[in-house]
């Protein structure tokens, strides 16, 4: 769980036999998840209880939405922007505080993701290994959050000027990859009111995120 949790603050209560020890780290954060464990502790003849808080910030990290494709193009305004035959869409949103790391590590997670099938029939080969293209579109909406109320909640998203050069360099890091291997990448236009139309090809959809929640 340390994995994928940021402590920020952990506050421990032993109650066995009227005794309590309290130990506190500092305070927590705002968008802070709580996480509570309670258990028996048989060390004690009474039945004393161990119980731990743990008060921490989950961190979000990049997201993406990977659907492999006959086909898939953009549009903007009426006019075609990107397209491309037969590859990967993806869809790619960045959370507050996410890093160029975020983009890196999923961008070498993406084009090694082995989702093409193989001669038998099987999803064993990579883009790489089997051929296509990429077409990338910046999604902030996969940060949604609606577990309250209808209307979601995209607070934990990154603000459009924090998350423009993240998607840069992500295309930058995604491009060089599959450069390597003669394979191209299209992307739609940051932070514009696409059309996006596709062909899910299976259908195959994966989702993914650089701290590995998924």
């Amino acid at each position: 769980m340390l994995q994928w949790l940021q402590l920020l603050q952990v506050k421990m209560k032993i109650l066995c036999i009227c005794k309590e020890y309290t130990c506190n780290a500092p305070k927590t954060a705002k968008n802070a998840h709580h996480v509570k464990i309670v258990a028996f502790c048989p060390a004690f003849s009474s039945g004393g209880v161990l119980q731990v808080e743990l008060c921490a910030k989950m961190r979000p990290g990049m997201r993406a939405v990977v659907q492999r494709v006959s086909r898939a193009e953009v549009r903007v305004e009426g006019q075609v922007v990107a397209r491309i035959g037969t590859g990967l869409l993806v869809l790619a949103g960045f959370a507050m505080d996410d890093t160029p790391e975020s983009g890196r590590t999923l961008a070498e997670k993406i084009v090694n993701l082995r989702v093409f099938e193989n001669e038998q029939g099987r999803m064993d080969r990579s883009i790489l290994e089997a051929g296509g293209e990429v077409l990338c579109v910046s999604q902030f909406t996969l940060y949604g959050d609606c577990r309250k109320g209808r209307r979601p909640s995209y607070t934990r998203a990154s603000s459009p000027e924090a998350a423009r050069p993240l998607y840069e360099a992500f295309l930058e890091t995604l491009s060089a990859l599959l450069s390597a291997s003669n394979l191209s990448l299209s992307a739609g236009r940051f932070q514009a009111m696409m059309e996006v139309e596709s062909v899910n090809d299976g259908p195959v959809t994966l989702l993914l995120d650089s701290e590995k929640l998924i």
